[in-house]
């Protein structure tokens, strides 16, 4: 996701189709731990990138290879992608809390 290994067309039509259609939950913490508007955007377009690899992994995608990234292009097969846990079993990453919605 740093190295920008996505396709950068799709995430510039999925953000906005994000924002239309996911809602945001109410934020119950306290004043002292509540994320900023910034940071909450942040994960959210951290959680739309991982959603768009998970798929070109599972799928492929052609437009990689046009980017220079041919091995990447053809996808692994892979039957499902998924986050890891922390230590106590609690999933925290914004995308796993978003692919566990669907």
């Amino acid at each position: 996701m740093d190295r920008g290994i996505f396709d950068q067309a799709e995430f510039k039509k999925a953000l906005p189709w994000v924002k239309a259609n996911c809602k945001e939950g109410k934020d119950y913490n306290s004043s002292k731990t509540k994320r900023s508007r910034q940071r909450l955007d942040r994960e959210w377009e951290i959680s739309v990138k991982m959603a768009i690899i998970a798929r070109d992994l599972m799928v492929g995608n052609p437009k990689l290879a046009a980017m220079g990234f041919g091995e990447e292009s053809h996808g692994h097969n892979a039957i499902a992608s998924v986050s890891r846990a922390s230590g106590n079993g609690r999933i925290t990453s914004p995308t796993a809390i978003f692919w566990k919605r669907f």
